[in-house]
């Protein structure tokens, strides 16, 4: 679904003829200025279109020109967005973003225009893919930054052509999110700029290597190159962010000795860059390649050194996460009290925050931790607890997958009619979502209780 989900501003209550005027003139006057304009960035609103002329016409030049979007439903009009820009060559949009739906933006390039737009997330992880009006340039953008941090897109054009850039939830069942799109260089490359270029291509052909099991072996030498590119250029966060990729081979491989010592090489890194988030994630990462091997003491020890980095970048949501990684911690080291301590800490911190799919989990794992050091009662309020709350977002799946866990516990504790009803109601989900496979596997579950 591609859709603009642009909020009620202004002109709640004004008459349907009024808008319809007043969104014919804004046709119209958009279509006379695009005639005058070039370079221009093409903003899709269902079937409208707002063109940003780039030339600095005097019409946007001679003051701080504000744009209404009439936003009309098939029925009608219901709602204006408003939006800003402080000069000719920038774009500042910030839009929100919701599960299954996808923005396009559409820009024109001159042959030998560099571009780099920024995304920054506030809420949700997206993904940008790019592609070219001729179909032969397609690139995916979509770097390890969590949900509260940046994507960044970067063009280098040989010809002069439009190119569509898609924005959409990195997860299916997203919580709803914002985002600011925002154009931070448009200029014609320069030499260094065409050896960065050169240097973000190597990166993005190990990135397509590492992401084939096939070829993730030959990535390792790609993603080295890179690096060496990036040390040549200076470009120090750049080298960073192709380390970390490396390291990811390497848990993927398995290796995780070589991955300790690649991520442990970035801690000082990203100090250097005073990057405190992907200090906190690189924590975090290491944590959990111990927790892989069952180490669950030296795990423990890095997810505690991370959770001081989302205190004081202030992440609500990272934080919950760490102090929930903290309590399955403890429980898998048998130390019930500790568990339990960490988990609260976690909801209580979740009460910040306004997803509800994050208190979905903290309770769920909460419920999990509870069943390993034996507290059947707590575990199965807890599990009742996170079932409540995926019915709150949009994620089925995960309430049905959650179902399954409770319906599991009470089929091995012999509570055969509560078993059969939290089977029944996952069954329920997938089978609106024609999910054969798990209706498949739920119905064995069923007719082992039968027999």
């Amino acid at each position: 679904m591609k859709a603009f989900n642009a909020p009620a501003m202004i002109m709640h209550l004004i008459h349907f003829s009024l808008i319809c005027k007043i969104i014919y003139l804004t046709k119209l006057f958009t279509a006379l200025m695009i005639r005058k304009s070039f370079n221009q960035l093409t903003l899709p609103i269902r079937n409208r279109e707002f063109s940003y002329a780039s030339s600095n016409p005097v019409w946007l030049m001679s003051m701080k020109f504000i744009l209404i979007f009439i936003i009309a439903a098939s029925y009608g009009c219901s709602s204006v967005h408003k939006t800003e820009y402080a000069s000719s060559t920038e774009i500042d949009l910030k839009r929100k973003l919701k599960a299954a739906e996808n923005h396009l933006y559409t820009i024109h390039l001159n042959a030998g225009e560099f571009l780099h737009i920024r995304v920054m997330q506030y809420g949700i992880d997206v993904i940008a893919t790019v592609q070219s009006a001729d179909k032969q340039f397609a690139e995916q953008f979509d770097s390890p930054t969590g949900e509260l941090d940046a994507e960044d897109i970067y063009l280098l054009s040989n010809n002069s052509e439009n190119y569509e850039i898609e924005i959409y939830p990195a997860q299916k069942y997203a919580d709803p999110g914002d985002y600011v799109i925002k154009i931070i260089h448009l200029k014609r490359a320069s030499e260094s700029d065409k050896k960065w270029m050169a240097a973000f291509a190597s990166n993005q052909k190990a990135d397509k290597l590492r992401a084939n099991p096939e070829t993730r072996q030959q990535s390792i030498e790609q993603y080295k190159l890179a690096m060496a590119e990036w040390k040549a250029l200076h470009d120090t966060l750049q080298y960073a962010s192709a380390m970390r990729s490396l390291g990811f081979v390497y848990i993927r491989q398995k290796n995780y000795e070589e991955a300790i010592r690649i991520f442990n090489q970035l801690l000082s890194v990203w100090k250097q860059l005073s990057d405190m988030r992907s200090e906190g994630f690189t924590y975090l990462i290491i944590g959990r390649i111990y927790d892989l091997q069952k180490d669950f003491k030296t795990s423990l020890e890095y997810n505690l050194s991370s959770l001081d980095y989302w205190i004081k970048v202030k992440d609500v949501d990272q934080e919950t996460f760490t102090l929930m990684n903290i309590g399955n911690l403890y429980a898998h080291l048998s130390d019930k009290q500790k568990a339990i301590e960490y988990f609260e800490q976690a909801l209580k911190k979740n009460e910040q925050s306004e997803r509800p799919s994050v208190k979905a989990v903290v309770l769920r794992d909460y419920a999990a931790a509870m069943l390993s050091v034996g507290d059947s009662q707590k575990a199965i309020a807890l599990y009742e607890q996170s079932i409540k709350q995926w019915q709150a977002t949009v994620n089925t799946p995960e309430e049905a997958r959650t179902d399954v866990l409770l319906a599991a516990h009470f089929a091995e504790n012999g509570n055969k009619q509560q078993a059969i009803h939290y089977y029944n109601h996952a069954f329920d989900i997938w089978k609106k979502m024609d999910e054969q496979n798990e209706m498949k596997t739920i119905q064995s579950a069923l007719d082992k209780l039968e027999k």
